[in-house]
């Protein structure tokens, strides 16, 4: 049900841009009840930590000494569509107590892996487009422990605004949220790691550190302006279609061609989705195509099962993990991957 593997096949890194790639690619599909991906991936990575530091880098003083980028859905995260066929998902009994102290989530359903037996509490992902996803309570516990050796944890996917953030009290607690293709990074200032005022006492524990309340999340100030002029300011109440901007220039084309265009609670990027445009597909893909040929420089995009994702050719998951690699003054060598699709490979070149 699951592979892990580091990529180092000639066609990895050529997407790859020729990078050496530090990461974990998890081919997990249809395994919540595997959370031994992850388990895997805090070994290995606790490993690596461990060589000898190059002589040049600095030895830094801050609390934290490397990061790990994980995309989430088909990662850390599985859709229910996904698992039905593989595993029996039930209800979980709901204590009405256990709220009854703060805005803890209770995990509310247990999986039950059909070939092994093996079971695992989950909690209840809402998705905009793909219906309920699951994250098991074991992913929760194995982010912790990274998190209290000292590795700063920062969820990198495309999904929109109002899906990541009506997710975050499900995740496990991380050190910074990069929604929108990597265009929209909130930092966790509840985080001892990234911020010194926020205390210690929250990554002590031996359980999993509650996830951060929502106006915890700051939007990072030196991220969205550098491409401001292609997107114009986040969160901007203008409709998609009057927006300025080469993104929005884009926008237009592609809907005025009759394609799919989504851009609900998107400001950094927008999806189309060619299966959706009410049009035969080699109709669709030739429209797309003729669109690609003429992308503006200042724009990129991803594909991935027929959706495309459009945004500002220095966002994105590669050029988000850049920044932040230099925001947080982590070297490198110290920076990993956790994915599952080749979309997510640009991220994994980031790091040494």
């Amino acid at each position: 049900f699951f592979r892990v593997f580091f990529l180092i096949d000639q066609n990895a890194m050529h997407r790859s841009e020729n990078k050496p790639v530090n990461a974990c690619c998890l081919d997990c599909r249809g395994t919540v009840a595997y959370p031994v991906t992850l388990a895997i991936a805090v070994v290995l990575l606790l490993v690596a930590m461990s060589s000898p530091a190059i002589p040049q880098q600095p030895v830094s003083p801050k609390p934290y000494h490397a990061v790990l980028f994980s995309d989430l859905d088909g990662t850390i995260v599985h859709f229910h569509h996904e698992l039905k066929d593989i595993a029996k998902i039930d209800p979980l009994h709901r204590d009405p107590a256990y709220k009854a102290t703060g805005d803890t989530v209770q995990p509310e359903v247990l999986y039950t892996d059909l070939a092994s037996g093996e079971q695992r509490a989950c909690y209840i992902l809402p998705s905009s487009t793909a219906g309920p996803a699951y994250v098991s309570v074991r992913t929760h516990e194995l982010v912790a422990e990274l998190r209290r050796a000292g590795v700063l944890f920062v969820v990198v996917t495309a999904g929109r605004k109002s899906t990541l953030l009506s997710r975050v009290p499900m995740l496990p607690a991380s050190d910074a949220y990069c929604g929108e293709a990597g265009g929209r990074v909130l930092l966790n200032t509840a985080s001892p790691l990234l911020f010194a005022q926020a205390g210690t006492s929250s990554l002590a524990a031996s359980v999993p550190p509650p996830p951060p309340p929502l106006n915890a999340l700051q939007l990072d100030s030196e991220w969205a302006p550098s491409f401001e002029e292609i997107t114009g300011p986040l969160d901007d109440p203008t409709p998609p279609h009057d927006r300025r901007g080469a993104l929005w220039d884009v926008y237009r084309q592609l809907q005025g061609l009759g394609l799919k265009v989504d851009a609900k609670s998107y400001w950094a990027c927008f999806r189309v989705d060619l299966s959706k445009s009410g049009m035969p597909p080699s109709e669709a893909e030739g429209l797309m195509g003729s669109v690609l040929k003429g992308l503006p420089p200042t724009i990129a995009y991803t594909s991935n099962l027929g959706k495309l994702d459009f945004y500002p050719a220095v966002s994105g998951k590669g050029g988000v993990a850049r920044h932040l690699l230099a925001r947080f003054g982590i070297h490198k060598t110290k920076a990993f991957a956790m994915f599952d699709d080749d979309n997510d490979l640009p991220m994994a070149a980031e790091g040494g």
